[in-house]
């Protein structure tokens, strides 16, 4: 079952679908589908036979060890590299808005949705394993799930990188969320301070070399 998460992300990124379209089409819960992408879960005899429907392949293909060469051989995606003032705006329909002309990219992972995006941190909050210059790759379309790391906004504020935290549970069943810095000397970020909103989910981290002169 180790390429079942895999391979479902991956025929889901072919078909052209968000997991919310692969929840809705299979019938499945969504946070148990982003589970099983990540490698973090499993379903039911039922469940496996509604997402083999739903993506229109056989069960020992939905379980293959093989990928099929065409669909790995371009495992990247072009996604722009957004400010902190941009990505705290992004949106789905973001990308038909920005600049058509100097707008930087850089490519990512297949596995990084269309509405992807990157982002140089800009500050010191998530060292030592973070560090300002390091570029994260975003996507808007995977849930994030407890320890995650994710690209938030507050409101009229640049966006912010940092530990995702469910703090309790609302009364309406929506989480209540705090962003944590991993270096202790930064604050953390309460909901009832600035209002909270998740912009993207952490798929990729970049590091570069600095130049020593």
């Amino acid at each position: 079952m180790s390429n079942l998460g895999s391979n479902v992300r991956l025929m889901r990124k072919q078909l052209g679908m968000t997991l919310a379209q692969l929840a809705a089409k299979s019938g499945l819960d969504i946070s148990n589908l982003s589970k099983l992408e990540r490698g973090l879960g499993g379903f039911s005899r039922e469940g496996i036979d509604k997402l083999c429907t739903a993506l229109g392949v056989s069960e020992g293909t939905l379980f293959s060890d093989n990928t099929p060469q065409s669909a790995v051989e371009l495992q990247a995606r072009r996604v722009p590299i957004l400010s902190p003032v941009q990505a705290a705006a992004w949106a789905k329909a973001s990308a038909a808005h920005l600049p058509r002309e100097g707008q930087p990219y850089t490519t990512a992972d297949l596995r990084a949705g269309r509405n992807s995006f990157a982002i140089l941190i800009s500050d010191e909050a998530m060292g030592p394993l973070f560090a300002a210059g390091d570029m994260i790759v975003a996507d808007p379309d995977v849930a994030p799930l407890p320890g995650d790391f994710i690209v938030a906004s507050l409101r009229r504020q640049p966006a912010l990188f940092r530990q995702y935290r469910v703090k309790e549970i609302g009364v309406a069943g929506h989480p209540v969320i705090e962003l944590v810095p991993l270096n202790p000397l930064h604050p953390i970020i309460k909901p009832e301070n600035h209002p909270i909103r998740v912009v993207g989910t952490m798929m990729e981290h970049r590091r570069f070399r600095k130049s020593r002169s």
